[in-house]
């Protein structure tokens, strides 16, 4: 994979087939993820937690991924409507920015 380069300039990175799914079942086991769950998938696929931790969690413990066509606040939200309502991750910094339009959601505001 390639870095984001918070250190530094982004650079490859050589992660073995082990640690990835180590770190996938380390996942799933501490989020006590199972088959009946649904994960919206906002992580985007290259970003190295939405891989393992999402992507790889899920497929370990056959949960449904939901990845939406964008990552507009609409579409999270039909997506997480079409089924995608039990698991959502975001990276830290927007945690506070899904928790306002989940409780828009649930209060049947505007989408902010």
């Amino acid at each position: 994979i390639f870095s984001s380069g918070s250190t530094g300039k982004p650079k490859g990175v050589i992660l073995s087939s082990y640690s990835v799914l180590n770190a996938a079942e380390a996942t799933a086991n501490n989020t006590r993820l199972c088959a009946e769950d649904k994960n919206c998938q906002i992580l985007p696929l290259f970003h190295i937690f939405g891989f393992t931790g999402c992507l790889f969690a899920c497929a370990l413990k056959d949960a449904t991924i939901y990845i939406p066509d964008n990552l507009r606040t609409e579409t999270i939200l039909e997506t997480i409507e079409a089924g995608a309502n039990a698991i959502t991750w975001t990276p830290p910094s927007n945690g506070e920015v899904f928790k306002d339009i989940m409780a828009a959601y649930r209060n049947g505001e505007a989408h902010p």
